[in-house]
């Protein structure tokens, strides 16, 4: 991995994101961008002190020094530090996507207040807008190595628009020696498959040199049944890709989540689904090639 691009808005919760990402880019020798995308408050008209975009942003770039400093106190990781005044979802992505970041890494606040009230406006729309690989780590999550990761999985075919996440999760996993487990919930009264076939040994040709192992657990509330998971694993990271965003609507609907609420203490990686446009075959994806 070769560059990785970390957001944050100097909360803790960033702080620690901020932490974690560095110990991967030190596991990788990757360089890091440290981002910050602000908006200049409209002043009022009867405001007696008025401040520019330029003050602001002479304001924010200080901040970055300092944060840059107290994650990086013996410059081990290459790193810079990037701000513009812009709206933080739509910015994050572009400059991302301009630097060709292979990872964006975010902060989750405040475990135990349910998923949409966890992860946020801006990192839920990160999660449905992004063509990069977002990962969202916990405010208390501390960095470990990811030697399991529960694979959290809306259906068991595989498609051209899945393909390059799915390349990418085998590196990711194949680069900490990682085990996978990939976890279909099933609803009640819908059909249970125990054995993958047909599309479905996609995932192990992707991941055949990567210890996997299917579970389709009966359960009425996804959210329960990914915690129960990476509980009984002791899983490090929960990876998924949410198909058509089916994964993540019905983590986001109340009925999922009013009676258990998804409340992730691992670091959640979301890999993007791309769609194919027409006359192309395959989706449009940044270079993978190099990035491992």
């Amino acid at each position: 991995m070769k560059k990785i691009l970390i957001a944050t808005d100097f909360s803790n919760a960033s702080r620690n994101a901020s932490l974690y990402g560095m110990q991967l880019a030190k596991a990788y020798q990757a360089h890091v961008i440290l981002f910050n995308a602000f908006q200049v408050p409209v002043p009022l008209p009867d405001a007696m002190v008025m401040v520019s975009p330029s003050e602001v942003q002479q304001t924010v770039e200080d901040f970055l020094r300092e944060e840059a400093k107290a994650i990086n106190p013996g410059n081990e990781v290459s790193l810079e530090t990037i701000c513009q005044n812009d709206i933080p979802v739509p910015s994050i992505l572009e400059k991302a996507m301009e630097i060709k970041a292979d990872l964006i890494i975010v902060g989750m606040k405040g475990i135990g207040k349910g998923f949409r009230k966890v992860f946020g406006s801006s990192t839920i729309g990160l999660m449905r807008k992004t063509t990069i690989p977002v990962m969202a780590i916990p405010e208390e999550a501390a960095y470990t190595v990811p030697r399991t990761i529960v694979f959290a999985t809306a259906k068991d075919d595989v498609n051209d628009a899945q393909a390059p996440s799915l390349h990418f999760l085998s590196r990711f996993a194949a680069k900490f020696e990682s085990k996978i487990f990939a976890v279909h919930v099933v609803k009640e009264g819908e059909s249970v498959v125990t054995q993958p076939s047909g599309p479905a040994r996609g995932f192990e040709t992707i991941f055949q040199t990567i210890p996997l192992q299917y579970e389709y657990p009966i359960d009425q509330n996804i959210a329960h049944a990914l915690n129960e998971s990476i509980s009984s694993h002791k899983a490090h990271i929960l990876a998924m890709i949410p198909h058509k965003h089916e994964l993540l609507d019905r983590l986001f609907n109340k009925s999922e989540t009013k009676q258990m609420l998804f409340q992730s203490s691992v670091p959640v990686l979301v890999l993007p689904e791309l769609p194919i446009t027409a006359g192309h075959s395959k989706p449009e994806w940044p270079d993978l090639k190099a990035v491992f």
